[in-house]
């Protein structure tokens, strides 16, 4: 793919300026509106004319107007910040479009963990995503993760295999609890 020389020719980095001057058609109106000094607004005007070989405002006395090219590039600089909110509209619209089915596993005992709760709270956000959640021991996750049958899974020990990526995802802390400290000490 070339990409053409042309999108170098002009400076964007003027429209700025060009477009606050056009718009308060006063340059020290716009190098205020523009956060701008007023000769940084006529040094970047006067790039715009040099680049595009024409007058982009007439000036009599301290009075100013667009020329026909001046509007032009008006017209072309706000056709440009259209497309570019369209483009970015439509960029973030298909990346947070998640849709789909998404498999995945984990022990019984991952259900009374905190982190079953926050993941169903995050999937409220995606309402195309079809989560499908299957409920088996740590052995069953790693073979059917082996066999495609499910996205990811969660397990409660290791497997130290090159095949399966693995991460800490929660590290949890279990009590066992009871009211007989016999029968505690027998388990």
């Amino acid at each position: 793919m070339i990409i053409h020389e042309d999108f170098s020719r002009l400076d964007g980095g003027s429209f700025k300026a060009f477009v606050a001057a056009a718009k308060a058609l006063n340059f020290t109106t716009a190098a205020q509106q523009a956060a701008m000094t007023q000769s940084g607004i006529s040094q970047k005007v006067a790039r715009l004319e040099r680049q595009l070989s024409a007058q982009l405002f007439t000036r009599i006395n301290k009075k100013i107007s667009l020329t026909t090219a001046g509007g032009i590039l008006l017209g072309y600089i706000e056709e440009q910040l259209d497309e570019t909110s369209r483009l970015f509209e439509r960029v973030q619209g298909e990346v947070g479009r998640l849709a789909g089915k998404v498999r995945y596993a984990m022990p019984h005992s991952c259900l009374f963990t905190p982190h079953f709760p926050l993941l169903l709270k995050k999937r409220e956000k995606f309402p195309q995503v079809d989560l499908e959640v299957g409920l088996i021991p740590n052995e069953a996750i790693f073979k059917k993760l082996l066999d495609e049958e499910i996205d990811f899974g969660f397990v409660t020990k290791r497997y130290n295999n090159p095949a399966v990526r693995s991460e800490l995802f929660a590290k949890e802390e279990y009590a066992l609890l009871g009211n007989d400290p016999k029968r505690l000490r027998a388990i």
